[in-house]
C-alpha cells in the first residue's frame, strides 16, 4: 500500500506551524509595539506630569501658535525653534521643537500657566523607541522598513491559512479552550480562538502593513504639497518674526483652506523655506496630516494648499491605509478596540509556541518550555537571540 501525501490542507498547516515557529517572537513584539503606539502619548504624560495639562482644555481654548512661538521665545531665547504642535488630547499639553546650544533638539511642553513652557525632555522617547522598532527594526533604514514591512504579507498569510486549516472555523466562535487533553490541547483551543476572533483584525493589519512595503519601495507614494517659490530673502525667518507672524501665517492658510484644522507648524530652516501647516478636514478615513499648506512668511501668501478631500484615489487609499492600520478610523472607539485586539493577537503568538511546547514535553525531560522551543533548530536556538541582542544593541547605539 502506498503512503497517502499530504493534501493542500495539510501542507498549509505545516506551513503555517513551522514559520509560526520560527516568527514568533519577531510577530509578537510586532504586534506589542503597535498596540503600545496607539496610546503611547498617554503613556507618556501619564508617566510625565510635565506633559500634562492641570486642566484639561479643548484646542480652541488654548494658547495659539504665535503664543506657543512666544512662550518658546522667552523660555529659550537664543533656541532655534521648527515645529510647533497642538495635541489632540484635552489633557495632554502642546508642544514644541526647539534646538538649544549646548543641549542639542529638545520638546518643550506648554503646560504652565497660561500656556508657557512647564516641561523640558528630550527627542528620545518611548514612542521613538517604539516606533522604530515597528517601522524599520531600530535602523531607520529603508532596507530595514523594507524588512518590517514584509510582516505584512506575514501576518496576511498566517491569517488566511490559519482560517483554511482550521475546518469550520466560524464554528470556533464560541469553543472555549478544554483542559481534557492536556496542556497541549488547551494552548491549541485557545490558539483557534484567539485566531477566529482576530481574523478580521489581523486581515486588516496584514494587508495594510504589506502596503507599507510598496510606499517604502515608492511604488506608491503620498502626495506632496505642490508650493510655488516664495519673495527671496536672506535668512530663514525674516527680521522681526515673532508670534504675531506666525499667527498671521496660520490665519493665511485658514482663509485658504476653509474648516481645515491645523495640528503642526513647522517653520522655516532655510532661507526660502515656507512655513508649512499640516492638519485635516471633514474628509473620511484621512490622518491628522492630509490638509496642509505652504505661507511665505515675508508677506504671509499661500504659496500652496493641499486638502485631504482633494487628494488623488491613491492619495485616499493610502490614507484610509493609515487609519485603517492604526486603528484610528473611528477614534477612541475603534483605537481602544485595536489596542485590545493588538494584545490578543501578541497572546495568539505565545499561544502557538506554546503548543510545541507542550507537545514536545515527555516525563524525563530536562528541558523548560523555552529550552525545548530553542531545541527545535538551529534558527531558533541562535537567530532569536541575536535578532534580540542586535535590537538591543541598535537602540543602546542611537538613544544614548
Amino acid at each position: 500500500m502506498t503512503k497517502k501525501s499530504p493534501n493542500l490542507r495539510t501542507r498549509l498547516f505545516q506551513l503555517h506551524s513551522w514559520f509560526g515557529l520560527h516568527l514568533f517572537v519577531i510577530l509578537a513584539l510586532m504586534f506589542l509595539t503597535g498596540t503600545l503606539l496607539v496610546f503611547v502619548y498617554q503613556i507618556e504624560a501619564t508617566f510625565s506630569s510635565g506633559q500634562r495639562l492641570a486642566e484639561p482644555a479643548a484646542i480652541a481654548e488654548r494658547a495659539s501658535f504665535g503664543q506657543m512661538y512666544d512662550a518658546a521665545t522667552a523660555y529659550a531665547p537664543d533656541g532655534g525653534i521648527s515645529v510647533l504642535a497642538h495635541s489632540r488630547s484635552d489633557w495632554i499639553a502642546d508642544k514644541a521643537e526647539v534646538y538649544i546650544q549646548g543641549r542639542g533638539m529638545r520638546q518643550l511642553w506648554f503646560s504652565g500657566p497660561e500656556g508657557s513652557v512647564g516641561h523640558e525632555s528630550a527627542l528620545v522617547n518611548l514612542r521613538r523607541i517604539l516606533f522604530d522598532f515597528h517601522s524599520s527594526f531600530m535602523t531607520s533604514h529603508r532596507i530595514g522598513a523594507l524588512l518590517a514591512a514584509t510582516f505584512g504579507f506575514v501576518v496576511l498569510g498566517f491569517a488566511i491559512t490559519g482560517l483554511v486549516t482550521y475546518r469550520r472555523f466560524w464554528r470556533g466562535l464560541g469553543r472555549l479552550p478544554s483542559t481534557q487533553n492536556g496542556a497541549r490541547g488547551w494552548w491549541a483551543g485557545l490558539h483557534r480562538l484567539l485566531g477566529v476572533w482576530l481574523a478580521p483584525f489581523l486581515l486588516i493589519a496584514g494587508f495594510t502593513g504589506s502596503i507599507y512595503f510598496f510606499t517604502t519601495a515608492n511604488v506608491m507614494t503620498h502626495e506632496r504639497l505642490q508650493a510655488r517659490n516664495g519673495a527671496p530673502r536672506e535668512a530663514a525667518k525674516p527680521a522681526g518674526f515673532d508670534g504675531a507672524a506666525v499667527d498671521a501665517a496660520v490665519a493665511a492658510a485658514t482663509a485658504a483652506a476653509p474648516g481645515a484644522t491645523w495640528e503642526v507648524v513647522r517653520l522655516p530652516g532655510r532661507a526660502n523655506d515656507p512655513i508649512l501647516l499640516f492638519g485635516y478636514d471633514d474628509a473620511a478615513l484621512t490622518g491628522a496630516e492630509a490638509a496642509r499648506a505652504a505661507v511665505d512668511p515675508t508677506n504671509n501668501e499661500v504659496l500652496g494648499v493641499m486638502r485631504a478631500a482633494e487628494l488623488s484615489p491613491v492619495g485616499r487609499f493610502l490614507e484610509a491605509t493609515d487609519q485603517l492600520h492604526e486603528g484610528r478610523f473611528g477614534g477612541f472607539a475603534t483605537e481602544l478596540l485595536w489596542v485590545i485586539f493588538g494584545a490578543m493577537a501578541t497572546l495568539l503568538c505565545a499561544a502557538g509556541a506554546a503548543i510545541y511546547a507542550a507537545r514536545t514535553w515527555r516525563p524525563d525531560s530536562t528541558q523548560g518550555p523555552v529550552g525545548r522551543i530553542l531545541a527545535r533548530s538551529v534558527f531558533i536556538k541562535w537567530g532569536i537571540p541575536a535578532f534580540l541582542l542586535a535590537e538591543i544593541a541598535l537602540a543602546v547605539v542611537r538613544f544614548t
